[in-house]
């Protein structure tokens, strides 16, 4: 296996872990394992990978499958910012409330 598969056998088994951590709600660890699956990606370069290692198509379909894992990611990542978003807001109002009534 060429340094480039693992790199990204790696990331697409790191991007279903975050999809449990997202789906879970524990943004701590996926912030750390993002951090930790950024680091790995920075490593990639197809354009060197070991020619004896994976086939275009092989390469194209370990790619395609970790671009579907980052759409997945990107959409409850968005799914979380609105919700924290509307919780934030609730917040807010329930302070103007307060400091209305506190008068």
């Amino acid at each position: 296996m060429s340094s480039a598969t693992h790199i990204i056998e790696q990331a697409i088994e790191q991007s279903q872990q975050l999809l449990l951590f997202a789906e879970q709600g524990d943004w701590q660890d996926f912030e750390r394992l993002e951090t930790q699956r950024q680091s790995g990606l920075k490593q990639l370069e197809l354009a060197n990978a070991d020619p004896a290692g994976l086939t275009h198509a092989q390469t194209a379909e370990l790619m395609k499958k970790l671009i579907d894992l980052n759409l997945e990611l990107e959409k409850l990542c968005q799914q979380e910012r609105s919700n924290v978003a509307a919780e934030l807001k609730k917040f807010n109002q329930g302070h103007q409330a307060k400091k209305a009534y506190s008068r």
